[in-house]
């Protein structure tokens, strides 16, 4: 049976049609919009994941803001060694007075006394000191670190052969200290004679590189025989060397009194 639609039924239809369109365009535009919206948050959430890794990595071979190493781009060459670095007291010299302690334990009073290192780092330390460690049975104490021109110094306190205080300066090449020279030390006789060694890190000629003004005293009963006095300076190798062309005003470096 035929139908026939009046002009208005057609009309009606043709309305009724266009809105069906019209909504299934609607829903199916949603629907792209949803399943796009859905991939870029998923890829929002694994953009920053990743960032997040990358900062952990990041965090986990860089040393914290407060023990940067000097220079900046001098980076440490493994964690060890900047655990090693983290231990040490940072100083800016301007003029540094090192000297020892005629106490086999110095009490927290001792401007170096340092911290207690002992049993650790050993994979840092160079093999005649560990084995000096060995015989005297003593402690070893990282004091403070000297910021040069071209990186950092390390000062430890170590046990002489007597059991007192030794402190000597220190330099990292690679993996290893390698000792650069002895600062400060006292050693003494039971026929009172002692010998006593005092240290001044500064500038001395100006040329921004640090340099060293060691005293050596004779003593006998507390009073001093005779005092040398030398004049180390930094050259561009990283070595100290004696330096016969500088004259310094001794009476300015009074050694301590023990």
């Amino acid at each position: 049976m035929l139908i026939r639609f009046s002009q208005n039924e057609h009309l009606g239809f043709n309305l009724f049609l266009e809105r069906v369109v019209n909504l299934q365009s609607k829903i199916f535009t949603k629907k792209i919009f949803m399943n796009n919206l859905i991939f870029y948050s998923v890829l929002l959430s694994l953009l920053l994941t990743s960032a997040n890794l990358m900062a952990q990595e990041d965090e986990a071979i860089v040393v914290t803001p407060t023990d940067q190493p000097y220079p900046a781009g001098n980076q440490p060459a493994n964690a060890s060694i900047a655990a090693f670095i983290s231990v040490f007291d940072d100083t800016n010299v301007g003029n540094l007075h090192v000297f020892s302690t005629q106490k086999e334990e110095p009490t927290a009073d001792y401007f170096f006394q340092g911290t207690d290192i002992t049993g650790s780092f050993n994979d840092v330390l160079p093999e005649d000191l560990k084995s000096s460690l060995r015989r005297t049975g003593g402690k070893i104490h990282a004091v403070r670190n000297v910021r040069g021109v071209d990186g950092e110094y390390y000062i430890l306190r170590i046990p002489n052969a007597t059991k007192m205080p030794q402190l000597k300066m220190y330099e990292l090449r690679g993996t290893k200290l390698v000792e650069l020279l002895t600062l400060a030390d006292i050693d003494c006789k039971d026929n009172g004679r002692c010998t006593q060694v005092d240290s001044w890190i500064q500038d001395v000629d100006g040329d921004t590189r640090l340099d060293v003004i060691q005293r050596r005293a004779k003593m006998r009963d507390g009073q001093s025989k005779k005092i040398k006095t030398t004049v180390y300076m930094l050259d561009r190798s990283g070595n100290f060397r004696k330096s016969r062309s500088v004259d310094i005003d001794e009476n300015s470096y009074m050694m301590e009194k023990m």
